[in-house]
C-alpha cells in the first residue's frame, strides 16, 4: 500500500484533522454504500426510517440518517 497516490478529484475527499487513517478508510467503501441508500430515501428530520440489520453497515446508515439528513 502507498502513502500517496494520484486520483481523479471527483473521487477524493478531505479527511478531517484528527480522524485516524484506518477509520477514514472504511468510509470510502462501506460509507459510500450506506450514504447513497440513506440519501436516496430522502429522509428528513422528524421522519422514521427502518434499518434492517444493525451491524457495521446498518450502524453507519443509522449515524448518517441521524446526523447528516
Amino acid at each position: 500500500m502507498a502513502e500517496e497516490c494520484i486520483v481523479v478529484a471527483d473521487y477524493a475527499v478531505k479527511v478531517p484533522d484528527g480522524l485516524d487513517s484506518a477509520a477514514a478508510s472504511s468510509i470510502t467503501c462501506a460509507g459510500v454504500t450506506t450514504y447513497k441508500a440513506v440519501k436516496l430515501s430522502k429522509i428528513r428530520p422528524g421522519q422514521w426510517i427502518a434499518i434492517y440489520g444493525l451491524g457495521g453497515l446498518g450502524n453507519l446508515a443509522l449515524q448518517y440518517a441521524k446526523n447528516v439528513f
